[in-house]
């Protein structure tokens, strides 16, 4: 079989669609309901190499191990580096550090699109969600933190990404730290809005010390208003409206008020109405729930402007976890199926002892029987 091979800029190896087929790196399956089968996404992956050695457990993880497969690198000093990093994960020593990471690479989410728009000014309703109400960067700057800090306090040493590995760390620590002092989750979560944690700025806790309390202090003044004008009513405070007093329908108010009473709307059961009482209120404390918003909208900007800053740390990180997905992805279907590692030489031969078709075996109905491969020279592949 003779595949057309291009080489590339940085050794990267082209290698056409149906050469991938024949040799079953990757297999399209089409979907068993023919309603669905020619539909977008209606294929799926069938049996091939890149379905036996994809066991990685973020997004991100599997689109850089289908590069790896769609684009095979001829570099020897990058395959020996993700071949040590496989043998480091393979030892039974190390498949605690190896199930450590993986279960923290699920919250490793693809941040490439949504960075892009961040900076662009572009963000859509659900990237705007997506973004401020927490799963995107946050969870996955926070994960990124833990997996690099254990591989730090582990001592691990890999030279795919040792280089980029000190200043990732620190700026990764710095920004994580800052959006979980910055934002209060699970208030967030109970209001679906943006909320700022306490001791993060004076005037905002100021402001929601005065509206946690608000009930008590409007149950008091509506004590005296019931009082001064002799109906039962009660203060409420409605954003935008502001505070309004709240009495049954059909209320006559006394002659001596009447002038400064404001119908604004009416319910079922009552009439809404500022006086000067309420407008006094207004002057004094304001639209506070407005103004709360307002500080924290303030706060998620530059939250955001801080994620535009750290912008390339971010997708270090993320590209570092990807990788590590890919390397014990790999090493868990190399301990599964007892593949091993290839020396590298110079001279252009293949020498294989006890050699296995990885899928052939897979399939194989009844033992599969090794054979070794020995060529000297290579004219084809």
């Amino acid at each position: 079989l003779r595949c057309n091979l291009g080489f590339f800029r940085e050794e990267i190896v082209q290698i056409d669609d149906t050469s991938k087929r024949a040799l079953q790196i990757f297999q399209d399956e089409l979907h068993p309901s023919a309603c669905k089968a020619y539909a977008v996404g209606g294929a799926r992956e069938g049996i091939s190499l890149f379905r036996m050695c994809n066991r990685c457990q973020s997004k991100s993880g599997e689109t850089l191990l289908r590069l790896w497969f769609e684009r095979p690198t001829t570099n020897r000093e990058t395959l020996r580096n993700r071949a040590t990093a496989i043998h480091y994960f393979v030892q039974d020593c190390n498949l605690d550090a190896a199930d450590f990471i993986r279960i923290r690479l699920k919250k490793i989410c693809i941040l490439k699109g949504i960075l892009k728009r961040v900076k662009s000014q572009r963000l859509t309703l659900n990237d705007w969600q997506s973004l401020y109400m927490v799963p995107f960067v946050i969870f996955t700057c926070n994960t990124a933190q833990q997996i690099l800090e254990y591989i730090k306090m582990r001592e691990m040493k890999f030279e795919l990404f040792d280089d980029e590995m000190t200043n990732v760390v620190k700026n990764i620590t710095r920004i994580t730290a800052v959006i979980f002092e910055v934002i209060n989750f699970s208030e967030s979560f109970m209001e679906n809005r943006f909320v700022v944690n306490a001791n993060v700025d004076r005037n905002l806790d100021h402001l929601k010390e005065l509206y946690a309390s608000l009930p008590e202090t409007l149950t008091r003044i509506a004590r005296m208003e019931a009082s001064t004008l002799n109906v039962p009513s009660s203060v409420c405070y409605i954003p935008m409206f502001g505070f309004l007093l709240r009495v049954p329908k059909n209320t006559v108010f006394p002659s001596s008020v009447q002038n400064e009473i404001e119908f604004l709307y009416e319910t079922e059961n009552a009439i809404h109405v500022k006086n000067e009482r309420m407008r006094q209120l207004d002057r004094e404390i304001g639209d506070i729930k407005m103004e709360i918003i307002d500080i924290e909208t303030n706060a998620m900007l530059k939250l955001k402007q801080l994620v535009c800053q750290y912008d390339k740390t971010i997708r270090q990180a993320t590209h570092i976890c990807a990788t590590l997905d890919c390397i014990i992805s790999l090493a868990l279907t190399a301990r599964e199926y007892d593949w091993h590692s290839a020396c590298y030489v110079d001279e252009s031969i293949i020498d294989v002892d006890d050699g296995r078709h990885a899928i052939t075996e897979l399939l194989s109905a009844s033992k599969f029987v090794a054979n070794p491969i020995r060529q000297v020279e290579i004219l084809s592949i």
